[in-house]
């Protein structure tokens, strides 16, 4: 995919500034589609980068000053495009890991993938990240447990937690509906802003949720499953390992009108 744009801190980034962002594997990330310099659930990925580095820097983020590196890299922008905001070590050795760190910003820009729609295969696998509640730059587990789903003739996996209970997917979260109650796998896995913008629009329609432990042996009580990110939105699994689900056409056309409640903020 072509880059529109890559700044760090507000200009255009370096090849030697770079190295460290794929040398360095500590870090953490938001992504997000824009559209004409706008944003669903931008106080959503501006509270995740800060609380991040808090917590993985031990320093503060000024969000104002992110904010606009975001709106700096848009600017003269039309249509939808793929954002994402790299927060990473201006330096990071190994004596230093205990001292706090001071974060750089790099604001990346590429063109939007277009919106698929159609049902998504799966098998499970007992795979739980590192540090769950943070979007951070260890991405290799769960590449790699995509690839062996997909080398096992499947198109994407659902992770099993230690006691082998569902949690989430690859890159997204997911969702059941057992014709009454849409209901959420209660384990550690990263709320994903898609998912917490929809659980608002269910909230303001009035639809009842339950968050509650799933086991694999119960996914045939279920009428759907769904799962949701920022490029999609929802949409709809076809199958968890053996377990078939049709698509419920009135409960994608729910979750797409909770979804768009949402409003687009501007940056």
């Amino acid at each position: 995919m072509s880059v529109l744009r890559a700044e760090i801190d507000g200009q255009p980034a370096t090849v030697e500034q770079l190295l460290t962002t794929t040398t360095v594997n500590y870090g953490h990330f938001t992504g997000m589609t824009a559209v004409d310099g706008r944003v669903r659930g931008l106080d959503l990925h501006l509270a995740r980068l800060g609380a991040a580095t808090s917590a993985l820097f031990g320093t503060t983020l000024d969000l104002d000053r992110v904010r606009a590196l975001l709106r700096q890299a848009l600017s003269g922008l039309s249509g939808p495009v793929s954002a994402r905001i790299n927060v990473f070590p201006a330096a990071l050795t190994w004596d230093g890991l205990g001292a706090p760190i001071e974060p750089r910003v790099l604001v990346l820009i590429r063109p939007a993938p277009e919106p698929v729609t159609t049902p998504l295969r799966t098998r499970t696998a007992r795979y739980s990240r590192d540090a769950p509640e943070f979007k951070h730059v260890g991405t290799f587990g769960l590449f790699q447990q995509q690839r062996l789903a997909r080398l096992d003739g499947y198109q994407d996996v659902v992770f099993l937690d230690e006691r082998g209970r569902l949690s989430e997917g690859s890159i997204w979260n997911l969702g059941l509906f057992d014709g009454e109650h849409v209901v959420w796998p209660a384990a550690a896995v990263l709320p994903g802003i898609a998912y917490q913008l929809l659980r608002r629009g269910l909230a303001e329609l009035g639809v009842p949720e339950l968050d509650r432990p799933v086991e694999p042996a119960q996914l045939p009580g279920f009428r759907a499953a769904f799962f949701t990110n920022a490029p999609t939105g929802a949409r709809a699994l076809s199958s968890i390992d053996e377990v078939e689900f049709a698509v419920d056409a009135e409960l994608m056309d729910l979750l797409r009108r909770a979804y768009e409640l949402a409003p687009w903020d501007e940056v």
